[in-house]
């Protein structure tokens, strides 16, 4: 057993040897080319500190200048022979128009001008007047930081500079082009986000590299109104809820990279434990309130989109490595360039490749039984990504056409089964030996195709149209049922949530779990594939009237999504100290054989209309779905059913400038979110929520401060709880719980010291906070008694979302170092809505009960070598505290313990 896990250890090293001389090679490579004193190659910035975490809300939320960010910023000059191509001066010269069918335009020119009051389409200035635009914060002087230059920058100062939008910087280089928007962002930047009609969020993650955030409950933490349910402590598996909707696998959220549906089957089957991998990406969009209007097709939760890492205008190479405790490694790489074609054109392209392996913190006692590896209870990620663009140089009007493919492999040794009370009293960082086999093994890519027509600094139309397809297997092997007998006869079948509630009653099945009794363990293949295809087209049209000026966004698309479960369980029979004494496979399809379908065409409208201090944001979403549930003769009785949905959402925003640095914010929007195939051809509907806000933000640049307070009310109708074990639901129940409703206030608040007071160094301090009163409006509708819903009666608290959630920072940053202090909070919770209190031996399940209050601390520094290299490291969780976070999918588990890290970072 040693030979083989030396063995297992040697490859894991040589395969990291192997991808660090690779990557420093690279980078090698990169720094030969660039030694000449003259090249403007990029770099680490030393003079930018990190900007504390920025949140949008409305149309001016945060300080015009996010705090000056030091921590990572990396910079890339653009010199006159390296310039890009500028496609607005093409646009001028031929506007959208001549691509197109002249006289096809003819009868919507009229009607528009007649509609919204316009003359001829016009072309947006490159120097909007009176407007700004937010840029990323930029070196500041050490001795004395500057508290206007290079933080607000006019939009279109020169019209020689390619236009590009300052806020969407990774790690401080200048992508190739500027977002559109429907092309992947939404917001596009902070100043977009400000600009929304409801509230919403734009956090850029290169600051946050150095915290080593890697985790999406991290990030999303500094986000106020969002809730966090923690599963296997590094956040693979989230659990995310937006203003109380139902958190269960983040399924009531349209999730999204790069504008386009990510979720394996977003339609079919929203749960299908999958999440984007958050430490590739260069940003995060948040979508709350009417800023979801145009999003599907669930809407009851808001809205996430991630940005993959932008192409880089020039040369570029960048490298981050990480090592931490539990023989955690990280490494991030990419490279890319953009070359101008002999046409006047323009090629970019990116190679990217990010890994992460651990040994998790969690460890299987490897005494009672022979078992190899037991000690591996972590996981294995790969994830390589390429992309292209191309825009042509002789055409009519700018285009641009994009091409991305990326792959994910991850491997986990994790499953359901938490512990009992008295043994998470005891270590909660144990497993039993009955969940040695647990292991996830899933494989993904994701692609897609995308042309763009405008460029929408000048045009007054853009068009972005994309074709995607995806694809996902996993097959998750994990512990299902426990039995007291052996392979020729069973004997009783235990539960493993209610062994674990009440281990005396269930001293058998305990005994089993443990490796302490003979018996049998059920583990089961939960083999899936998915698949999603579709076409998406968005349309922006900017047109001045002689009241209103409007901003309108037309979108369409098609969608076709698939899920095929095939399943099967196998029975291992083990002695009374935990080993492997006869082994039964069982039969593929018996233990799932279904296949659910869906086919869905969405509509959408939006139009920010503004005039003066006032902007107003209607908007509509309508959506058909087509859905097919099929189960095979293998599981059970066949069945082939079908059925068919409209849905319609909706909502209007308004903002109010009252002055400068004073705005007020209101929205109202219903937000829906459909049954999988199998529940609505059950009869079931969709769910449904009416959610309100209002609230106000305040900036003053000349202070360095910004805060904001909203106010928000959502009204559930018809809540779908999801069938998996998860969320306690039974896989056969098709019940709608009932009505609830969820208020609270979201307070944000940054302020710099440093750049208020002078000083030659910054200090940004925040807080994020969330105050949440969230109820059942009527007695549960639930029959089923696992799930987190049954038994709930009117007034009962809403399972898993806390009363109050708390997150604060400060940072010191001078010229070459920097420091950096993060808490969070979060009340206690119950978990599930008969708000029982657990009692260790009594309760019936171990689901039952309450979560753990917590305030965990986090400490992140960093050191600049010279202007391409840097050092940083940190602890996370650095009073270990130890706190249960979840009693779902089986049993209370715990947060992650105290990380320590340290990486080096470097780009050329």
């Amino acid at each position: 057993m040693r030979k083989k896990q030396t063995i297992i250890n040697y490859h894991r090293s040589l395969r990291w040897v192997v991808a660090s001389i690779f990557a420093f090679g690279l980078t090698y490579l990169a720094a030969a080319e660039n030694t000449s004193p003259s090249s403007k190659s990029p770099t680490l910035s030393s003079t930018d500190v990190p900007t504390a975490p920025t949140i949008a809300s409305g149309e001016a939320e945060l300080l015009p200048t996010p705090l000056p960010a030091k921590d990572v910023a990396i910079q890339a000059d653009v010199s006159e022979e390296n310039e890009p191509r500028q496609p607005e001066e093409k646009a001028k010269e031929k506007p959208l128009q001549k691509l197109l069918n002249k006289p096809l335009l003819v009868a919507p020119k009229q009607l528009l001008d007649e509609l919204f009051e316009t003359e001829s389409p016009i072309q947006l200035d490159d120097e909007p007047s009176g407007e700004t635009q937010i840029a990323q914060g930029t070196a500041t002087d050490a001795e004395e930081p500057d508290k206007t230059a290079d933080t607000v920058e006019a939009n279109g100062d020169d019209d020689d500079e390619p236009p590009t939008v300052p806020g969407v910087t990774v790690e401080g280089h200048q992508p190739a082009f500027a977002p559109v928007l429907g092309s992947g962002t939404i917001f596009g930047n902070l100043e977009g986000a400000f600009d929304a009609g409801g509230s919403g969020a734009f956090l850029e993650l290169g600051p946050l590299k150095s915290k080593a955030y890697d985790n999406p409950n991290r990030i999303l933490n500094n986000v106020p109104g969002v809730y966090l349910r923690e599963e296997d402590g590094f956040g693979n598996f989230p659990n995310i809820s937006l203003r109380g909707a139902d958190m269960g696998r983040s399924a009531k959220i349209s999730l999204m990279e790069d504008g386009i549906l990510v979720a394996p089957a977003p339609y079919s089957a929203p749960s299908a434990y999958f999440f984007p991998t958050v430490g590739r990406m260069s940003a995060v969009e948040v979508f709350k309130g009417s800023s979801q209007i145009q999003f599907g097709p669930h809407s009851t939760g808001g809205a996430i989109n991630f940005l993959s890492t932008p192409i880089p205008d020039r040369k570029t190479i960048y490298t981050n490595f990480l090592f931490g405790t539990n023989n955690e490694m990280r490494m991030h790489t990419w490279l890319g360039n953009t070359m101008e074609t002999p046409d006047g054109g323009r090629v970019g392209w990116l190679i990217e490749g990010y890994f992460r392996e651990t040994d998790g913190f969690r460890k299987i006692d490897g005494v009672n039984y022979p078992i190899q590896n037991a000690q591996d209870t972590g996981f294995t990620k790969q994830e390589p990504m390429f992309k292209m663009f191309w825009e042509p140089g002789d055409v009519d009007t700018y285009q641009r056409f994009e091409v991305k493919t990326g792959y994910t492999s991850f491997q986990a040794n994790d499953g359901y089964v938490g512990q009992t009370m008295a043994d998470f009293n005891a270590d909660p960082y144990a497993r039993y030996s009955g969940t040695r086999f647990d292991n996830m093994q899933t494989y993904g890519a994701r692609n897609y195709l995308r042309w763009i027509i405008g460029d929408q600094e000048v045009d007054w139309m853009t068009i972005a149209q994309t074709v995607y397809y995806n694809k996902f297997h996993r097959d998750w092997y994990k512990l299902n049922k426990l039995y007291d007998g052996d392979l020729a006869s069973m004997g009783t079948s235990y539960g493993v949530s209610n062994v674990l509630g009440d281990p005396i009653g269930n001293a058998a099945g305990y005994g089993v779990l443990n490796g302490t009794q003979a018996g049998v363990l059920g583990v089961k293949h939960n083999n899936r594939d998915y698949y999603s295809w579709g076409y998406q087209g968005v349309m922006n049209l900017a047109m001045q009237g002689s009241k209103w000026d409007h901003d309108i966004q037309l979108g369409l698309r098609f969608n076709a999504d698939r899920i095929r479960r095939f399943q099967r369980q196998d029975f291992y029979e083990t002695n009374s100290v935990g080993g492997v004494s006869g082994f039964n496979a069982g039969t593929w399809g018996a233990a799932g054989d279904r296949r659910q379908t869906t086919n869905a065409t969405a509509f959408w409208a939006m139009d920010r209309m503004s005039r003066g201090k006032w902007t107003l944001t209607p908007g509509i979403r309508v959506e058909k779905m087509d859905m097919r549930y099929q189960r095979f003769a293998n599981e059970n009785t066949p069945q082939d059913n079908t059925g068919s949905l409209t849905m319609t959402s909706g909502g209007f925003g308004l903002t109010y400038k009252k002055t400068e640095n004073l705005s007020f914010l209101a929205s109202i929007n219903r937000g829906v979110s459909p049954p999988d195939p199998k529940k609505l051809t059950s009869g079931l509907s969709e769910e449904e929520v009416i959610a309100s806000e209002f609230g106000w933000r305040y900036t003053n640049p000349d202070r360095a401060v910004v805060g904001q307070l909203l106010y928000f009310y959502s009204h559930f109708n018809d809540l779908i709880v999801l069938d998996n074990v998860g969320s306690g639901a039974d896989p056969e129940s098709n019940d709608q719980v009932g009505s609830l409703y969820a208020n609270g206030l979201e307070f944000t608040l940054q302020y710099d010291r440093g750049i208020d007071k002078n000083l030659d160094f910054n200090n940004p301090l925040f807080v994020s906070a969330t105050y949440t009163d969230a109820a059942l409006l009527t007695d549960t509708l639930s029959h089923n008694a696992e799930s987190i819903f049954a038994g709930g009666q009117a007034g009962a608290l809403v399972p898993y979302i806390p009363e109050f959630t708390l997150t604060l920072g400060a940072g010191w940053h001078f010229d070459k170092s920097g420091f950096d202090i993060t808490g969070t909070y979060a009340d206690a919770t119950y978990t599930t809505a008969s708000n029982e209190t657990f009692v260790d031996g009594v309760s019936t399940d171990a689901r039952y009960g309450t979560t753990s209050a917590y305030f965990i601390w986090d400490m992140s520094a960093y050191y600049m070598f010279n202007e391409n290299w840097k050092i940083f490291g940190g602890a996370q969780n650095i009073f270990n505290e130890k706190y249960v976070v979840t009693r779902h999918p089986y049993g209370p588990r715990t947060g992650p313990p105290a990380f320590v890290y340290v990486g080096v970072e470097a780009l050329y």
